[in-house]
């Protein structure tokens, strides 16, 4: 599957958000249900909060840690990470970690929590902030309104004229994870056919659209 640029990046691969919720289907969680989302007080952990909510499906709280001009773009772009998230954990139980890092997912280009905790460089300029991990090529905006900091996503939002393929063509790469998810492990199912096909459909979706949601380039 190509990496194609189109989204703000993030995943983590790891840690999970601390808020009460409920076990979901394929390991994961119930991305509807979360207690009251926290507000971030600084740039970082606006970022932080955004990461851990995606490895944990709280949806709640990923919306909460945003600023979009766009909900359903933000979600349907939620439930594309998610989606590629579940599929690398089940892949790295099939297959072992160092296999499964073989995988053409945008996951895998994220940096990771430990990474931003340990190596995030933030400019603060106001009420504004850049933020990087140094080796990585993902660079992060985040805003402060009313002592609250949100990672920005309006930046890379489809222009109107795209949206609406943007969203069946990311909608269709999430019907295409859950289809083979269900054959990782399975017999003639290697890292390699994976690739394989997540890449046909990659190439797919992006004759009918912009393509999966990957990290900026």
């Amino acid at each position: 599957m190509g990496r194609i640029r189109l989204t703000i990046v993030l995943l983590a691969a790891t840690l999970v958000c601390g808020c009460q919720r409920d076990e979901a289907p394929n390991g994961g969680k119930d991305e509807n249900t979360s207690s009251a989302p926290a507000a971030a007080t600084s740039p970082k952990d606006a970022l932080l909060s955004m990461v851990k909510c995606i490895s944990s499906r709280d949806k709640a709280q990923f919306m909460a840690s945003i600023y979009t001009t766009d909900p359903e773009w933000a979600e349907i772009t939620f439930a594309f990470w998610t989606g590629e998230q579940a599929f690398l954990t089940q892949a790295q139980k099939a297959y072992g970690d160092d296999a499964a890092k073989s995988l053409d997912l945008n996951v895998l280009d994220f940096p990771t929590v430990e990474e931003i905790e340990s190596k995030l460089v933030v400019s603060p300029k106001g009420g504004v902030a850049d933020a990087v991990v140094p080796g990585k090529e993902a660079l992060f905006t985040m805003i402060e309104e009313d002592g609250v900091w949100r990672v920005d996503m309006t930046g890379e939002q489809p222009l109107p004229a795209d949206r609406d393929d943007d969203l069946k063509s990311t909608a269709a790469m999430i019907a295409k994870l859950k289809e083979l998810q269900t054959r990782i492990g399975q017999k003639g199912y290697t890292v390699d056919k994976l690739n394989e096909e997540l890449a046909a459909a990659s190439g797919a979706t992006t004759r009918t659209g912009d393509g999966d949601p990957g990290p900026p380039e």
